[in-house]
């Protein structure tokens, strides 16, 4: 049973919090969300967290909603098996803690784009390699 909250917000709707993490989604993939939220339950054990997700794809109607979002959040997840250009693109610009996941090989270019990269962004195959490494590295930091 989950002891926290996590509260997932969509378009056009807004919750700033008093405490605890605030973060993105870009994804229209539910499976997706449920593996981020299933990582913040594991993390934040008694902390509540606000989860931004547009629940479906970024288009020109939400994407700006999602552009200032993703500006006040401390991590944002992009899919990148599933989201679009514009979703890309929100996620590039968020300056700080983005963190990209790809686990087909569908867009390899985009892979490869990324792999160039590593010393700016960091792309991890599944949200599962993703939460090995930050759930080690609480053990151990």
């Amino acid at each position: 049973m989950r002891e926290n909250s996590i509260f997932t917000i969509t378009p056009p709707d807004m919750m700033l919090p008093g405490t605890g993490p605030i973060i993105t989604v870009v994804s229209s993939n539910q499976d997706f969300l449920s593996q981020i939220e299933n990582l913040y339950e594991n993390i934040f054990k008694t902390t509540a967290v606000t989860l931004y997700f547009t629940d479906g794809p970024v288009t020109d109607k939400n994407s700006a909603w999602l552009l200032g979002i993703s500006k006040m959040s401390d991590t944002v997840y992009v899919d990148l098996s599933d989201t679009n250009e514009l979703g890309v693109i929100i996620g590039l610009m968020h300056s700080e803690n983005t963190v990209f996941i790809c686990n087909n090989t569908k867009r390899k270019e985009l892979i490869k784009v990324f792999n160039c990269s590593r010393d700016r962004y960091t792309l991890f195959e599944d949200v599962s390699t993703y939460a090995n490494m930050v759930l080690e590295g609480a053990k151990y930091g």
